[in-house]
């Protein structure tokens, strides 16, 4: 049986994560990968959020306990630097915590760069389903949009290559909505 490219991507993902190494990186030596960046910008991803809470509570332990909950997941450059390639909350978080900076982030380190495909699989697998289970201000239309900007240029959002690879199975409208619990009628995709 001749594999397709979706089974042959998620083997490629899964080889990745079996060879993942534990570190801690300074703050300052982490940023955003260029797929990642590249994908962000293309969207307002932040408006789909709900208000997030006041910060100046949590304590270093609290911080550092968010960041071994959610990784960071990224690759190191040749100047051992960190880039990006899921965690993006976390980042978030991070960057809004401008004065730890020095302190050292736990984070899961990729054995070598993933190609530019599997990088925004990963970085779609941590967007979509944080955001769809956790995070999103779940009215229909921001959720159709957000789909349709994340999965833009496929014919139909569930039938992309990228959402059966991450959603094998959800195949359908109904179906996606049955997951979130919602209806049918507020979904346009």
């Amino acid at each position: 049986m001749i594999k397709d490219n979706v089974e042959i991507k998620l083997e490629k993902i899964d080889d990745l994560l079996e060879k993942c190494t534990f570190e801690s990186i300074f703050a300052e030596n982490i940023s955003l990968e260029k797929t990642t960046s590249n994908l962000i910008s293309n969207i307002n991803l932040l408006s789909f959020l709900k208000p997030s809470s006041n910060d100046s509570f949590d304590t270093i332990t609290t911080w550092k306990l968010d960041a071994y909950q959610a990784p960071i997941i990224g690759y190191k450059t040749d100047n051992e630097k960190l880039k990006l390639v899921s965690g993006l909350f976390t980042y978030h978080k991070i960057c809004r915590l401008k004065a730890q900076s020095n302190e050292l982030i736990p984070c899961l380190i990729l054995p070598k760069r993933p190609s530019p495909d599997l990088r925004r699989l990963i970085f779609l697998n941590d967007i979509v389903r944080l955001l769809l289970k956790q995070y999103l201000n779940a009215s229909g239309p921001s959720i159709s949009e957000l789909l349709v900007c994340l999965f833009k240029g496929h014919e139909s959002v569930i039938n992309s290559s990228e959402w059966r690879a991450l959603f094998p199975s959800i195949k359908t409208k109904t179906e996606l909505c049955k997951w979130l619990k919602i209806s049918t009628k507020v979904i346009k995709l």
